[in-house]
């Protein structure tokens, strides 16, 4: 039994840091380039570095990190090739997996787009960005995840953490590049509708390698060889549940 604890408890850690650093990588809490320290971010979640080690590595595995040896490690920092090969091999999984999913149950996948696109509308008239890209991350993953192909799931996986991010730094390049996304994701699903497959995957095509087009928004310089500047505080803002957290239990120990 104490064995079984001891491999899944530092394998829960593990995913639960992953999971709080990446969401921050994506939402741009983290600047892509930004040199990170382990130490810190360890403190910042309340664990040890091991965990976070491991989590690192896991988020390197899906862009999202560089480990550069003697150097150290830092946020992604996407160069005009990487946007450039990342929004091809989007274009490619995601056209083919709407075909799919279009095969294997058409009118799900009508209502699943209909239904982020409603979210979308309403984000926009309450101007939450967040609630937004949440809507529009869904959109896309529709296609994956009804097209019934687990490989395509998988090869899409490696890829989302750093399209989500790709996708909320574009949504803050500017307003005409807001409207012409939403305006895009209509007509995907007008197209559908209407049984334009072909016209659905160009319009898709289009709508993804809008990303090569402001690549200029979102591309930074290499900073390796930097140190991350970030005070402890800092880190911990990063993550404020957890740091929420942390307040409730300091205040229930000193009430003990």
């Amino acid at each position: 039994m104490s064995e079984t604890t001891e491999v899944t408890y530092p394998v829960s850690l593990t995913r639960k840091a992953a999971t709080q650093i990446r969401d921050a990588i994506v939402s741009g809490r983290l600047a892509f380039g930004e040199p990170l320290s382990e130490a810190q971010l360890a403190a910042a979640l309340g664990m040890s570095k091991a965990p976070v080690r491991g989590a690192l590595i896991e988020l390197r595995e899906k862009g999202l990190v560089t480990i550069a040896p003697q150097a150290g490690t830092y946020v992604c920092a996407p160069t005009s090739e990487d946007i450039d090969k990342l929004s091809g091999f989007r274009c490619l999984i995601e056209t083919d997996a709407m075909r799919h999913a279009l095969v294997r149950d058409r009118e799900r996948l009508l209502r699943v787009l209909s239904a982020n696109i409603a979210q979308m509308a309403a984000a926009r008239k309450t101007r939450s960005a967040p609630d937004y890209i949440v809507a529009d991350t869904a959109f896309h993953l529709a296609f994956i995840t009804l097209s019934g192909n687990r490989y395509l799931e998988q090869a899409y996986s490696l890829i989302s953490g750093i399209a989500e991010a790709l996708r909320v730094r574009l949504f803050n390049a500017g307003q005409s590049f807001r409207q012409q996304s939403f305006k895009e994701h209509v007509e995907i699903l007008a197209s559908l509708r209407k049984g334009d497959t072909a016209g659905a995957a160009r319009t898709l095509k289009r709508h993804i390698m809008r990303t090569v087009e402001l690549e200029g928004a979102v591309q930074v310089p290499s900073a390796s060889g930097r140190r991350s500047t970030r005070r402890a505080e800092d880190y911990r803002a990063l993550f404020p549940h957890q740091s929420d957290k942390a307040t409730i239990d300091a205040q229930h120990s000193r009430h003990r």
